[in-house]
Protein backbone atom coordinates (compact mmCIF):
# COMPACT_ATOMS: atom_id res chain seq x y z
CA UNK A 1 0.00 0.00 0.00
CA UNK A 2 1.42 3.70 -0.74
CA UNK A 3 1.93 5.73 1.77
CA UNK A 4 -0.21 8.96 2.44
CA UNK A 5 1.11 12.24 1.62
CA UNK A 6 -0.35 14.03 4.71
CA UNK A 7 1.62 17.48 3.64
CA UNK A 8 -0.47 16.91 0.18
CA UNK A 9 -3.88 16.31 1.31
CA UNK A 10 -3.40 18.89 4.04
CA UNK A 11 -2.71 21.44 0.99
CA UNK A 12 -5.48 20.13 -0.87
CA UNK A 13 -7.99 20.93 1.83
CA UNK A 14 -6.59 24.20 2.75
CA UNK A 15 -7.38 25.34 -1.11
CA UNK A 16 -10.59 23.30 -0.79
CA UNK A 17 -11.27 25.49 2.01
CA UNK A 18 -10.17 28.88 0.63
CA UNK A 19 -12.59 28.00 -2.59
CA UNK A 20 -15.42 27.33 -0.23
CA UNK A 21 -14.50 30.53 1.80
CA UNK A 22 -14.18 32.48 -1.38
CA UNK A 23 -17.83 30.88 -3.06
CA UNK A 24 -19.76 31.68 0.22
CA UNK A 25 -18.34 35.13 0.53
CA UNK A 26 -18.99 36.21 -3.03
CA UNK A 27 -22.90 35.03 -3.23
CA UNK A 28 -23.51 36.25 0.39
CA UNK A 29 -22.36 39.48 -1.46
CA UNK A 30 -24.81 39.04 -4.12
CA UNK A 31 -27.84 38.15 -1.80
CA UNK A 32 -27.69 34.73 -3.40
CA UNK A 33 -29.03 31.24 -1.35
CA UNK A 34 -27.35 28.26 -0.91
CA UNK A 35 -30.29 27.04 -3.12
CA UNK A 36 -28.18 27.83 -6.50
CA UNK A 37 -26.37 25.01 -6.16
CA UNK A 38 -29.47 23.46 -7.49
CA UNK A 39 -29.79 25.81 -10.13
CA UNK A 40 -26.16 24.66 -11.23
CA UNK A 41 -26.25 21.30 -11.75
CA UNK A 42 -29.89 21.93 -13.27
CA UNK A 43 -31.45 24.81 -15.61
CA UNK A 44 -27.84 27.03 -14.75
CA UNK A 45 -25.49 24.11 -15.60
CA UNK A 46 -24.65 24.85 -19.11
CA UNK A 47 -24.19 28.71 -18.28
CA UNK A 48 -22.12 27.40 -14.82
CA UNK A 49 -20.25 24.98 -17.19
CA UNK A 50 -19.53 28.03 -19.87
CA UNK A 51 -18.27 30.32 -16.98
CA UNK A 52 -15.81 27.84 -15.81
CA UNK A 53 -14.41 27.36 -19.64
CA UNK A 54 -13.86 30.83 -19.35
CA UNK A 55 -11.95 30.59 -15.84
CA UNK A 56 -9.92 27.49 -17.64
CA UNK A 57 -8.99 29.88 -21.04
CA UNK A 58 -8.25 33.04 -18.72
CA UNK A 59 -5.71 30.18 -16.46
CA UNK A 60 -4.53 29.02 -19.32
CA UNK A 61 -2.99 31.89 -20.82
CA UNK A 62 -1.71 33.17 -16.98
CA UNK A 63 0.37 30.46 -16.68
CA UNK A 64 3.66 31.27 -18.27
CA UNK A 65 5.05 28.88 -21.40
CA UNK A 66 8.09 26.82 -20.67
CA UNK A 67 11.29 27.64 -22.53
CA UNK A 68 11.48 26.01 -25.61
CA UNK A 69 13.41 23.13 -25.70
CA UNK A 70 16.51 22.47 -28.69
CA UNK A 71 16.16 19.70 -31.03
CA UNK A 72 19.30 18.74 -32.86
CA UNK A 73 21.07 21.35 -35.23
CA UNK A 74 19.05 21.10 -38.19
CA UNK A 75 15.58 20.34 -36.55
CA UNK A 76 13.14 22.90 -35.63
CA UNK A 77 11.47 23.09 -32.09
CA UNK A 78 8.41 24.10 -30.66
CA UNK A 79 8.11 27.65 -29.45
CA UNK A 80 4.62 27.86 -28.48
CA UNK A 81 1.78 25.25 -28.49
CA UNK A 82 -1.73 25.38 -27.02
CA UNK A 83 -4.68 22.73 -27.26
CA UNK A 84 -7.69 24.43 -29.05
CA UNK A 85 -11.40 23.19 -29.36
CA UNK A 86 -11.86 24.02 -33.53
CA UNK A 87 -15.05 22.55 -33.06
CA UNK A 88 -16.34 25.69 -31.21
CA UNK A 89 -18.96 28.32 -33.30
CA UNK A 90 -16.68 30.91 -35.06
CA UNK A 91 -17.53 34.40 -34.38
CA UNK A 92 -19.76 36.10 -36.85
CA UNK A 93 -18.47 38.79 -39.01
CA UNK A 94 -21.24 40.78 -39.03
CA UNK A 95 -24.57 41.90 -37.37
CA UNK A 96 -27.22 39.01 -39.04
CA UNK A 97 -24.70 36.85 -40.45
CA UNK A 98 -25.30 33.03 -39.67
CA UNK A 99 -23.02 30.34 -41.01
CA UNK A 100 -23.97 28.44 -44.10
CA UNK A 101 -21.37 25.65 -43.53
CA UNK A 102 -18.83 24.67 -40.80
CA UNK A 103 -16.70 22.02 -41.44
CA UNK A 104 -13.56 20.10 -39.89
CA UNK A 105 -12.32 21.21 -36.77
CA UNK A 106 -11.94 18.67 -33.80
CA UNK A 107 -12.42 19.33 -30.13
CA UNK A 108 -8.46 18.82 -28.91
CA UNK A 109 -6.69 19.87 -31.55
CA UNK A 110 -2.88 20.96 -30.86
CA UNK A 111 -2.05 24.29 -32.15
CA UNK A 112 2.29 24.81 -32.67
CA UNK A 113 4.64 27.32 -33.58
CA UNK A 114 8.12 26.39 -34.11
CA UNK A 115 11.53 27.49 -34.84
CA UNK A 116 11.48 27.21 -38.39
CA UNK A 117 8.72 29.93 -38.44
CA UNK A 118 5.56 28.15 -39.58
CA UNK A 119 2.18 26.95 -37.91
CA UNK A 120 1.17 23.34 -37.90
CA UNK A 121 -1.92 21.92 -36.72
CA UNK A 122 -1.80 18.27 -35.39
CA UNK A 123 1.72 18.41 -36.83
CA UNK A 124 0.80 18.85 -40.16
CA UNK A 125 2.05 22.38 -41.48
CA UNK A 126 -0.30 25.47 -42.58
CA UNK A 127 0.41 26.77 -45.96
CA UNK A 128 -0.49 29.89 -48.14
CA UNK A 129 -2.23 28.04 -51.23
CA UNK A 130 -3.13 29.77 -54.25
CA UNK A 131 -4.89 28.17 -56.59
CA UNK A 132 -3.52 28.23 -60.61
CA UNK A 133 -6.29 31.06 -61.63
CA UNK A 134 -5.62 33.49 -58.93
CA UNK A 135 -1.93 33.07 -58.84
CA UNK A 136 -1.63 34.49 -62.39
CA UNK A 137 -4.33 36.41 -62.53
CA UNK A 138 -8.27 36.99 -60.94
CA UNK A 139 -10.68 34.26 -59.62
CA UNK A 140 -14.13 34.54 -59.01
CA UNK A 141 -15.49 34.07 -54.89
CA UNK A 142 -17.54 30.91 -55.79
CA UNK A 143 -15.19 30.00 -58.52
CA UNK A 144 -12.54 30.10 -55.92
CA UNK A 145 -14.42 27.99 -53.79
CA UNK A 146 -15.10 24.98 -55.76
CA UNK A 147 -11.58 24.61 -57.08
CA UNK A 148 -11.05 24.45 -52.90
CA UNK A 149 -13.09 21.67 -52.65
CA UNK A 150 -11.12 18.36 -51.82
CA UNK A 151 -8.64 20.79 -49.65
CA UNK A 152 -7.68 20.60 -46.10
CA UNK A 153 -8.52 24.60 -45.92
CA UNK A 154 -8.63 25.76 -42.31
CA UNK A 155 -11.92 27.14 -40.45
CA UNK A 156 -12.77 30.30 -38.67
CA UNK A 157 -11.80 28.87 -35.20
CA UNK A 158 -8.55 28.90 -36.37
CA UNK A 159 -8.50 32.18 -37.06
CA UNK A 160 -10.30 33.42 -34.23
CA UNK A 161 -7.98 31.43 -32.00
CA UNK A 162 -4.60 33.27 -34.02
CA UNK A 163 -6.21 36.86 -33.63
CA UNK A 164 -6.68 36.41 -30.02
CA UNK A 165 -2.93 34.01 -29.43
CA UNK A 166 -0.97 36.39 -32.78
CA UNK A 167 2.06 34.51 -31.52
CA UNK A 168 1.31 31.93 -33.03
CA UNK A 169 1.07 33.73 -36.60
CA UNK A 170 3.92 33.39 -38.55
CA UNK A 171 6.02 36.66 -40.11
CA UNK A 172 5.77 35.69 -43.33
CA UNK A 173 1.61 35.39 -43.65
CA UNK A 174 2.09 39.68 -43.27
CA UNK A 175 3.08 40.26 -46.87
CA UNK A 176 4.58 38.74 -49.85
CA UNK A 177 7.68 38.43 -51.91
CA UNK A 178 6.70 41.85 -53.43
CA UNK A 179 5.85 43.54 -50.51
CA UNK A 180 1.76 43.10 -50.91
CA UNK A 181 -0.22 42.42 -47.68
CA UNK A 182 -1.29 38.85 -47.60
CA UNK A 183 -5.24 38.69 -47.20
CA UNK A 184 -5.65 35.08 -45.47
CA UNK A 185 -8.68 33.32 -45.94
CA UNK A 186 -10.10 30.59 -43.94
CA UNK A 187 -12.56 28.50 -46.35
CA UNK A 188 -13.76 26.04 -44.31
CA UNK A 189 -16.99 27.99 -42.97
CA UNK A 190 -18.69 30.49 -44.89
CA UNK A 191 -21.34 33.07 -43.39
CA UNK A 192 -24.78 33.47 -45.18
CA UNK A 193 -26.14 37.49 -44.99
CA UNK A 194 -30.45 37.74 -44.64
CA UNK A 195 -30.54 38.28 -48.24
CA UNK A 196 -28.41 35.25 -49.33
CA UNK A 197 -25.09 36.47 -50.07
CA UNK A 198 -21.88 34.11 -48.87
CA UNK A 199 -18.86 35.39 -47.71
CA UNK A 200 -15.54 34.26 -46.10
CA UNK A 201 -13.61 35.33 -43.52
CA UNK A 202 -9.72 36.53 -43.73
CA UNK A 203 -6.35 37.49 -41.47
CA UNK A 204 -4.53 40.37 -42.48
CA UNK A 205 -1.56 42.78 -40.97
CA UNK A 206 -1.99 46.32 -40.52
CA UNK A 207 -0.97 49.64 -39.10
CA UNK A 208 0.90 46.82 -36.47
CA UNK A 209 -1.73 44.62 -35.71
CA UNK A 210 -3.97 41.18 -37.02
CA UNK A 211 -7.22 42.53 -38.36
CA UNK A 212 -10.25 40.16 -39.08
CA UNK A 213 -12.26 40.98 -42.03
CA UNK A 214 -14.68 39.34 -44.41
CA UNK A 215 -15.15 39.27 -47.99
CA UNK A 216 -18.20 38.55 -50.40
CA UNK A 217 -17.94 35.27 -52.95
CA UNK A 218 -18.86 37.47 -55.63
CA UNK A 219 -15.84 39.19 -55.37
CA UNK A 220 -12.76 38.30 -57.31
CA UNK A 221 -9.36 37.13 -55.49
CA UNK A 222 -5.70 37.62 -56.59
CA UNK A 223 -2.57 36.21 -55.88
CA UNK A 224 -2.32 38.21 -52.60
CA UNK A 225 -5.39 36.62 -51.49
CA UNK A 226 -4.48 32.71 -50.34
CA UNK A 227 -6.26 30.19 -48.66
CA UNK A 228 -4.57 28.76 -44.93
CA UNK A 229 -4.35 25.36 -46.01
CA UNK A 230 -3.21 22.00 -44.41
CA UNK A 231 -0.42 20.08 -46.19
CA UNK A 232 -1.05 16.92 -46.71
Amino acid sequence: MKKLDWKGVGQFFAVLINLITIITTTLKKAAVSIEILDWLTGAGKSEFVAALEKLGESYKKSVPEPLPVKAKTGESYVIHSARVNLSAQPKLPFSGATVESNTGGGMDVLIEMKSDGHLYVDGKKIVLHLEQGHRTGSMHGHKLREALRGKSVMNAALLDFLKENPQFIPNYWKVDEKGNTRYIYFWRTVFRSSDGSLYVRCLYWNDGKWIADYRWLGDDWSFFDPAAVSAS
